[in-house]
């Protein structure tokens, strides 16, 4: 669950403020100008179109009446003829309308013949208050002429009296609009200066404002030291109890390195499970070192919102000669860190300009090992699985060597680890796999191979695939493959690693489970998931003639095996008293150097051939 940001956010600067506040002003003040005076506008234009119409109308229906009245009053046509006095034309009264705050309305009228002449006064024969609006309508075929004005004057001061309305109402939506999207604006502003600071999980500071912190020390000439500080396994803690844990580890972190820096200290997460503390006027290494301590021992400590404890690893670089710059000096606490990590857990390294050597010759390790596939320098060994009983050699474990160019032999501890960093674990494992298949399908006697599956292998939509593609391809019985996971593939998605069992049932393929023994819960493990044989770690032959209670663990294991129905595999023996010791515990079948070391297809192709009972004295 993601924290709550707390109120007091990273304020804007001045002149974010300011632009911001006049870019708000100006857009609120054209929009309240606009909505005040729209409706006075509309109001008086409206009233306008509204009178027009109606003196229109009243205007024809006038020369209407005098037409009618010329027809029967001779005198009007002598007075449209310009031979008479039209005063009589004076006696129509002109209507009186009222407008809707109550005043009166006068239509006044004149009538006039073709050449424009009044022919009498107005009617009535006052001035019409400004402004006014008139309109003309002919008739007795253009004769005469009937023309009628209005005065707009009150609707003037209706409009009036509203734009004083709608100024006060524009007053009020300006300083409404403008102070609440204000505050709106201002606070997403604090929000998004938050975010753009601060990692949002735990509240720490971000890489960049670390480096700029960083930059600004140096500039002022101040001695500075960087701590990067790397978790150890966090990975497994995401795996196997889910990502809302890991985020709870994450926080819990962050709080105890906050706990443990000093106030002057800057504490932030650069990303992932990557903390950094940057020390400032930094204190001699003496006082980091017990800082580094005091952090690892802080973290193993356990945390009710969390099961277990987290180590960590920790990088340091110091301002120097060495490190002038703030990317030198990340730099280096990088590559102090990587020291640590490369050598154990809950460890902590000073940056050494040698690391940059070592840095090199990583990069060229790891590129040879990316090239490796398509250069042909790997190549698969064959170790003997036998009966404790008979001696015959009843399978074989392929086990990958890697020639590097230039180099020679590379032990399988150091790049197997590093092919998984990199990723391309699954095309080297798949390609051991359809090697074994292709080889033991020529073998004399048709012995298991046995072939160890990475997790990263594992998890792969397309191994299945693989898997029967290479069954197909060499034509081997699927009955005698044997696929070696450990339990690590099986934490987290535990309902794949179950349904990719099940799969390669279907196919005909068996499952062992490889290093038993060695992890917190591989008992559980025997009754989830319906693997067809254990393998014992060497360390528990190793030590099974000097504790007894190693032996009561190995030989309670092999009952329980023998009880599921499962087939045991002890490896790691070579000499004949761990051979009779781990028979006599109840163990059916064994591995080591007493029996084979690890040896080309062709040697063991003349093992098989020489004879189907073999024991050895190596």
């Amino acid at each position: 669950m993601l924290p709550v940001i707390p109120a007091q956010l990273t304020p804007p600067s001045d002149a974010q403020l300011r632009l911001v506040r006049r870019i708000v002003t100006a857009l609120v003040g054209i929009s309240a100008v606009i909505i005040g005076a729209c409706f006075p506008l509309a109001y008086f234009y409206a009233a306008q179109a509204r009178l027009t119409g109606e003196i229109v109308v009243e205007a024809r229906l006038f020369a209407g009446e005098m037409a009618t009245i010329a027809e029967q009053n001779p005198d009007f046509w002598n007075a449209l003829a310009g031979s008479a006095d039209a005063a009589s034309v004076g006696t129509l009264e002109p209507p009186r309308r009222g407008d809707a705050q109550g005043q009166i309305q006068i239509t006044r009228r004149i009538f006039r013949n073709s050449d424009g002449r009044a022919l009498s006064p107005p009617i009535p024969d006052i001035a019409l208050p400004w402004p006014t609006i008139s309109t003309r309508s002919d008739f007795l075929r253009g004769l005469g002429t009937v023309e009628v004005s209005l005065s707009l004057q009150p609707a003037l001061w209706n409009t009036s009296a509203l734009s004083v309305a709608s100024i006060a109402f524009a007053i009020l939506l300006f300083y409404s609009l403008r102070e609440f999207p204000l505050r709106l604006l201002l606070r997403e502003m604090r929000r998004a200066n938050y975010l753009a600071q601060h990692d949002p999980l735990t509240g720490l500071f971000n890489r960049t404002v670390l480096t700029q912190q960083l930059e600004k020390a140096l500039e002022e000439g101040r001695d500075v030291a960087l701590l990067l500080i790397d978790l150890d396994d966090f990975k497994t803690i995401n795996d196997s109890s889910g990502h809302d844990e890991g985020d709870k580890t994450l926080q819990f972190v962050a709080r105890k390195l906050t706990m443990a820096a000093r106030t002057t200290d800057m504490v932030a997460r650069l990303g992932g499970d990557e903390f950094a503390i940057l020390l400032v006027d930094a204190p001699s290494d003496d006082v980091i070192i017990k800082l580094c301590d005091d952090i690892v021992a802080a973290l193993r400590e356990d945390d009710v919102a969390r099961r277990g404890t987290v180590g960590a690893s920790i990088g340091i670089s110091r301002s120097g000669n060495e490190a002038r710059t703030a990317l030198e000096i990340l730099k280096g606490a990088d590559l102090a860190l990587y020291q640590a990590k490369t050598e154990g857990q809950n460890l902590r390294r000073f940056y050494d300009p040698l690391l940059h050597e070592q840095v090199r010759l990583r990069n060229a390790f790891e590129s040879d090992l990316r090239l490796a596939l398509s250069r042909d320098e790997f190549y698969v060994l064959y170790q003997p699985q036998v009966s404790l009983k008979t001696r015959e050699v009843e399978g074989a474990e392929a086990l990958i060597r890697w020639h590097r160019l230039g180099h020679g032999l590379v032990s399988p501890q150091q790049f197997i680890p590093c092919a998984e960093a990199l990723g391309c674990i699954k095309e080297i494992g798949a390609w051991v796999l359809r090697q074994a298949c292709r080889e033991a399908a020529s073998w004399p006697r048709p012995v298991d191979v046995s072939v160890n599956v990475s997790p990263l292998q594992f998890r792969d939509p397309q191994f299945l695939d693989i898997v029967r593609e290479a069954l197909e391809n060499s034509g081997l019985d699927p009955g005698r493959l044997v696929l070696e996971v450990t339990e690590s593939l099986l934490l987290g998605d535990t309902d794949h690693a179950l349904a990719t069992i099940s799969e390669l049932h279907a196919i005909g393929v068996s499952v062992a489970l490889d290093d038993f023994g060695t992890g917190f819960s591989s008992l559980s493990y025997l009754t989830r998931f319906r693997f067809d044989a254990i393998k014992i770690d060497r360390s528990f032959v190793q030590r099974a003639a000097e504790d007894p209670r190693i032996m009561a663990v190995l030989r309670a294991i092999f009952q329980l095996a023998h009880s599921l129905e499962l087939g045991v595999t002890a490896e790691g023996i070579e000499t004949e008293t761990q051979a009779l010791l781990i028979a006599s515990l109840g163990c059916r079948k064994g591995q080591g150097y007493l029996f084979g070391k690890p040896e080309p297809e062709r040697n063991f192709v003349s093992r098989l051939a020489d004879t189907p009972a073999l024991v050895a004295r190596m």
